[in-house]
C-alpha cells in the first residue's frame, strides 16, 4: 500500500500488517521447518525425471527455475523433435517450440506448467493432469498477466508463465 498523507498513516496498524505479510510469505517459503514441502516434492520429481542435482530443500531459487526450464526442453525435444539446445535458458526457441496444451492433458508438460504456476503462488499441485484445477490456475494467471482469459495454456500464455518463475 501507498501512504501519502501523515494523517493516513494512523489508519493502518503496521504491526499487524508486518505479521500478516510474514505470515503469508512463510506458508509459502517455511524456512523453520525445512522448506515447502511442495517444492521439495517438486525438486525430487526433477531430480528423478531429468538427473537435475538439486539439493531437496524446499526452497525456490535459481537451480530449481533452471531444472523446470531443463525439464522442459528436454520435452518439447522427446515429444516434439524440436532439436533445442538443453541449457536451462528460456530463450526465443525454446518459446518457439511451446505446444497448446489445454484441459484434459496429461504428462510431464503439464507437470511443469503445474509447478510453475504452483511457484507463482497459483492454487494448483502438480500432478501431470490438466484438470479444473490447473484450467482455474490457468485463467488466474492469464488475467493476473493481461493475457486473453481462456484457460488454455497457449503459446503466449507459456512464454509469459515460463519467463515469469
Amino acid at each position: 500500500f501507498f501512504i501519502n498523507n501523515p494523517n493516513d498513516l494512523f489508519l493502518y496498524n503496521p504491526t499487524k500488517i508486518g505479521i500478516a505479510i510474514a505470515n503469508a510469505v512463510s506458508q509459502l517459503y517455511p524456512l523453520g521447518q525445512g522448506g515447502n514441502p511442495q517444492i521439495k516434492t517438486i525438486q525430487q520429481t526433477l531430480n528423478q525425471r531429468y538427473n537435475s542435482q538439486l539439493k531437496v530443500d524446499g526452497i525456490y531459487g535459481p537451480r530449481t527455475k533452471k531444472a523446470i526450464i531443463t525439464g522442459l526442453q528436454i520435452e518439447l525435444n522427446r515429444q516434439f523433435n524440436s532439436g533445442l539446445v538443453v541449457d536451462g535458458l528460456f530463450g526465443p526457441r525454446t518459446k518457439n517450440a511451446l505446444p497448446i496444451v489445454r484441459k484434459g492433458a496429461r504428462g510431464n508438460i503439464t507437470y511443469l506448467i503445474q509447478s510453475a504456476l504452483f511457484i507463482l503462488g497459483y492454487d494448483v499441485l502438480p500432478d501431470g493432469i490438466y484438470g479444473v484445477k490447473t484450467e482455474s490456475a490457468v485463467r488466474q494467471f492469464q488475467s493476473d498477466f493481461g493475457l486473453k482469459i481462456d484457460g488454455v495454456a497457449g503459446k503466449q500464455t507459456l512464454g509469459t508463465l515460463f519467463s515469469s518463475i
